[in-house]
């Protein structure tokens, strides 16, 4: 889902820079051992309606064509949508999780928090691969 999701961040986004916006190798994991990444950043006024709308190419897609237009509408009959600061009526935040067959994508102002709700966490690294 990765390419897909690169595919629909160059959509909704600016540049051919926004193909990259999820690396290409899982940096989080669930507790079932499904791996994800992560994107966290400002989003425009209406991002998540432009989510939802129909897709078009973007202006500075020429041939030849860099987004793949079927994998960016694959990503968004993937988007699961979720307003990170919603609470119930007793003022708890209202549950998400992450999923491999859904694309999160959570409003809220702390990435960590909300990362850590969705019930991901970072994959260690040896220190090996810190070399």
């Amino acid at each position: 889902m990765i390419d897909d999701a690169n595919a629909l961040a160059a959509c909704l986004a600016y540049s051919a820079a926004d193909l990259k916006t999820y690396s290409a190798e899982p940096q989080w994991v669930d507790t079932s051992g499904n791996k994800y990444s992560i994107a966290s950043c400002p989003v425009q006024p209406g991002f998540f309606e432009a989510a939802y709308s129909e897709l078009v190419r973007p202006v500075w897609d020429e041939e030849p064509y860099l987004v793949d237009m079927i994998g960016a509408a694959r990503a968004q009959a993937a988007v699961q949508l979720v307003d990170g600061n919603t609470v119930d009526d007793e003022g708890m935040p209202l549950p998400f999780s992450a999923s491999p067959m859904k694309l999160l994508a959570v409003m809220g102002e702390e990435p960590l928090a909300i990362i850590a709700r969705a019930g991901v966490s970072r994959i260690p690294v040896s220190e090996e691969e810190l070399l």
